[in-house]
């Protein structure tokens, strides 16, 4: 840098931060939200417009989305930051507070975090921590966040004494499965250079024998989903991965799991992005791969994969995995992405990683005002309800004095 740069004065950035919590002020912002996530390279479907109003829409009363206008241009939004707020009990102090995390995890979104203009991305994100602050809450979290350096930017800019800052692992698998790790492969333009040129000479041949062996002359065939054939092979897919899982998980959870995974393929198939090939033996489902198409990225994006697990064909993920590749490269994608875990099979069709961010913000110490929010009133008083109902009156009053506290506050 040469002396007279040097001395040139650091750009003006006059950016202020709002907080939206109600759906006719979100409405306004329809225009800017859809120009910023034009033009910022780390935007994908899960933090785009339709996606997210969808699920603010879905889930009132339970989010806020912080806005950094330019104070030069109010029209003008520098950084969007979507979450959504819930009640938490805390047994060790027997208090209550408010927690965040990202909002599109109302819908099981795959990646999260951060719409940033590409040339204030730096000044917006600090911005969002003054007011983040102020606001009473004791833990955010934002998991799955899909350009990891702007979750560090945006924890950098918070003050460690009151703050504290983790990155926690998130992993399956007995800690063997990273789960923010996100296998990739870089489509080619065309599946026959795919196969010459991406995968091994063993799979290669794999694909090529399996296809002959199963798929030409065998009993077995691969449907795409259709919006007439959406319920069945919906239905399909959560009866294949509720086999799989229904010893790992409790009724209740496997229960409230399903009931996301069928709005996740339902808000997909209205929204015209689902790509959901079945694979049948005669007239048996088999294997289903529910599969995002973000068009804007130009990536097919993994969601939900069932199988057969009694030994019905051996080849059932291979299978349906070239087929969307195959798929993927006709509509002129450029990547195909494997879903959340380094699961090694996934390196078999010439993957290489795409590393997500986890980020934790805990308020240290902190009274009751500090952690705790009118917002969550609702389940504090529910809260309170159940204490009461237990006899236990002191827990009881003790809650009722924190909704007091925050409401006259």
């Amino acid at each position: 840098m040469n002396a007279t740069a040097a001395l040139e004065p650091a750009p003006r950035c006059d950016l202020r931060t709002e907080v939206i919590d109600r759906l006719e002020e979100l409405s306004k912002l329809r225009r800017g939200w859809e120009r910023l996530a034009g033009i910022d390279p780390h935007a994908g479907f899960f933090l785009s417009w339709e996606w997210m109003k969808t699920l603010l829409a879905d889930n009132p009363g339970s989010w806020h989305v912080l806005v950094v206008r330019d104070g030069s241009d109010p029209q003008e939004i520098a950084a969007i930051l979507p979450l959504r707020h819930s009640f938490h009990w805390s047994e060790s102090s027997e208090t209550c507070q408010t927690r965040y995390d990202a909002a599109g995890r109302f819908g099981l979104s795959d990646a999260t975090g951060f719409l940033c203009h590409p040339d204030r991305e730096d000044a917006a994100l600090a911005a969002l921590a003054p007011c983040l602050s102020e606001m009473p809450w004791k833990r955010l979290s934002l998991r799955y966040v899909a350009a990891p350096h702007r979750a560090r930017r945006f924890a950098d800019a918070f003050d460690p004494e009151r703050f504290r800052v983790d990155w926690p692992p998130y992993t399956d698998n007995a800690g063997r499965t990273d789960k923010l790790r996100v296998p990739t492969v870089a489509l080619p333009g065309s599946f026959e250079a795919y196969l010459n040129e991406t995968v091994r000479k063993s799979i290669r041949g794999k694909i090529r024998r399996f296809r002959r062996r199963y798929l030409d002359d065998g009993p077995y065939r691969i449907t795409l989903t259709t919006p007439e054939t959406f319920a069945r092979n919906a239905d399909a897919l959560q009866h294949l991965w509720r086999a799989r899982w229904s010893d790992t998980l409790s009724p209740q959870v496997m229960r409230s799991y399903q009931k996301k995974q069928r709005l996740l393929l339902e808000r997909c198939q209205d929204m015209g992005t689902l790509f959901m090939p079945v694979l049948w033996r005669d007239r048996h489902p088999i294997g289903v791969l529910a599969r995002l198409i973000d068009r804007r990225k130009k990536t097919m994006t993994g969601m939900i994969a069932a199988r057969d697990h009694r030994g019905a064909l051996p080849c059932i993920g291979l299978l349906l995995n070239a087929f969307c590749i195959e798929a993927a490269i006709r509509m002129a994608l450029t990547s195909y992405e494997l879903g959340h875990g380094n699961e090694s099979y996934k390196y078999q069709y010439g993957a290489s990683d795409k590393h997500l961010a986890y980020l934790t913000l805990r308020r240290r110490g902190g009274d009751t005002p500090d952690v705790f929010s009118p917002a969550s009133t609702a389940g504090a008083a529910r809260r309170a309800q159940n204490e009461l109902r237990q006899g236990a009156h002191g827990r009881t009053m003790g809650i009722l004095r924190q909704i007091e506290d925050v409401c006259e506050g």
